[in-house]
């Protein structure tokens, strides 16, 4: 299982060169969550592959965000964005894998919606959005310099209609 190699870059307990090393040996592609939290560091070791950013209209990404929310805070078992630490200690015990997939989820969430975003009853919409947009202007900008600089990684921008 590479989830011991991913609670250790999440927890920041180990080196991510190393970890990534394992996590993505003879990978081709990889993609989705949490790989797009550190798509910089994958970059550095992979200095030749093509990044593909998503993107969509803002008022689209945040109607899908509030919905994936409704979801994940009140119709799937176990609520995975619900926080307390009774109730993440009984998942933990009770339920260990799904307890693992909560806790990458959990951070892929705060990472990209804002670190606070989560701790309210409601994502805060300013801030996500404004993620949002620092995200895809901050691939944007660092993958055409290095682009320019050295030839690679290359980006590729999607636009889901």
């Amino acid at each position: 299982s590479t989830y011991e190699h991913w609670d250790q870059v999440l927890q920041s307990t180990a080196d991510h060169k190393s970890a990534f090393g394992k996590i993505f040996n003879d990978c081709e592609v990889i993609m989705g969550m949490p790989t797009f939290c550190f798509w910089e560091q994958i970059c550095e070791l992979h200095p030749n592959a093509s990044v593909i950013l998503t993107v969509r209209d803002e008022d689209e990404w945040w109607q899908s965000v509030k919905h994936a929310e409704h979801l994940m805070r009140k119709d799937l078992p176990g609520a995975p964005l619900r926080y307390g630490s009774a109730m993440r200690r009984l998942e933990k015990f009770l339920m260990p894998s799904y307890h693992k997939y909560c806790e990458v989820l959990r951070f892929a969430w705060a990472t990209t919606l804002g670190a606070h975003a989560l701790e309210g009853v409601n994502l805060n919409e300013t801030i996500a959005r404004n993620s949002y947009r620092k995200h895809n202007i901050h691939v944007k900008s660092t993958l055409s310099k290095h682009q320019i600089a050295q030839g690679g990684p290359r980006l590729l921008v999607y636009n889901v209609h």
